[in-house]
């Protein structure tokens, strides 16, 4: 933090105090970013997702969207759930298009399935920064009618826990897998299940949804 009574008191001027600030807080996230490097070439997933998220920061040019996806490729590949996660989040683009039928993204919700289903070997080193989510937002903040993209803008950095990266996969896999019609399953409602026990606030409100589907001829 800039004292300014300090700066007037040495005559000092205030841009020049928070140049030196700078460059100091540029040299450490340099320092960081290059251990991450180190760590993730090494084949440690934790440090490839974290190194993801440093990769063109908030407005990644397309070269470094693709260094993004590939290290949360990576991290997912290790078994990371939240490298699936994020993988969903920032580089399926089927997930804004509604492009339910895209073979990698049917590839991709398989994939998260199976993750799921298993426990993260790397669970200790949540929680995990998340600048994305499906669940742990407020219902009341998303927009009428809107795509599901909009809800990327409504999310804001944080930090999750195993649990909620957990609820989180549950909630897209209740969201987003059919059946051969293009419809919803029951399958859609046990995951649904296990998202709300985990604390997931249903943001698309599919609670309501299902239960008025699946109420009647349940196998």
């Amino acid at each position: 933090m800039i004292r300014w009574a300090d700066n007037e008191a040495s005559g000092a001027q205030p841009d020049a105090a928070m140049a030196e600030q700078f460059k100091t807080i540029q040299a450490t996230y340099d320092s960081f970013q290059s251990d991450l490097r180190m760590a993730a070439d090494g084949g440690q997933p934790v440090a490839m997702y974290l190194l993801a998220k440093t990769v063109g920061k908030a407005f990644p040019s397309e070269t470094e969207q693709a260094e993004r996806c590939l290290l949360y490729q990576r991290a997912m590949d290790k078994g990371l759930l939240a490298g699936a996660v994020m993988y969903f989040h920032e580089c399926d683009k089927s997930f804004k298009t509604f492009d339910t039928k895209n073979p990698d993204h049917l590839k991709l919700l398989t994939r998260i399935q199976a993750l799921l289903e298993r426990s993260d070997p790397y669970q200790n080193a949540y929680p995990l920064p998340a600048p994305f989510s499906l669940c742990f937002i407020d219902p009341a903040a998303i927009p009428t009618g809107k795509p599901i993209g909009a809800l990327l803008g409504l999310s804001t950095a944080r930090q999750l826990t195993y649990e909620q990266y957990q609820a989180d996969a549950a909630y897209l896999l209740a969201l987003m897998l059919e059946n051969d019609k293009g419809e919803a399953t029951y399958k859609n409602q046990a995951y649904l299940n296990q998202a709300l026990t985990l604390g997931c606030s249903d943001s698309f409100s599919l609670k309501p949804i299902y239960e008025k589907k699946f109420s009647q001829n349940k196998p």
